[in-house]
């Protein structure tokens, strides 16, 4: 018979948390995040937040950039391009769900690794 292993979700979190923050701090420079909102929706302001906290802890610079909830797609496309370019930026987060007049369609695919 195979028994049940009740895991706690909070410790394995913690545990993960720990190696990385471990791995960020043995790198010879601190990476640089940038996450990208649209908009004053609530629930995406709490997740940008907790993300910006969460990177903060970890030992990232973390930069939130807000625009307004009809922003353009195309400036939000230019936007990602000229963050992609930036030697200064390891990555960026783009906060879902985009409103229709930015079209999500196109700003998922323009991130590079």
């Amino acid at each position: 018979m195979v028994s049940a292993r009740v895991l706690s979700g909070h410790e394995v979190a913690q545990a993960v948390y720990a190696e990385l923050k471990a791995k960020l701090a043995s790198l010879p420079f601190v990476p640089s995040l940038r996450v990208i909102r649209l908009g004053e929706d609530p629930a995406s302001v709490s997740y940008v937040r907790l993300k910006d906290k969460k990177a903060r802890e970890l030992g990232l610079r973390s930069q939130v950039e807000v625009y307004p909830e009809d922003f353009p797609e195309e400036a939000l496309l230019e936007r990602i391009a000229l963050l992609n370019a930036d030697p200064e930026v390891d990555g960026v987060l783009v906060q879902l769900p985009l409103l229709p007049t930015s079209a999500p369609s196109g700003s998922s695919r323009p991130s590079t690794p």
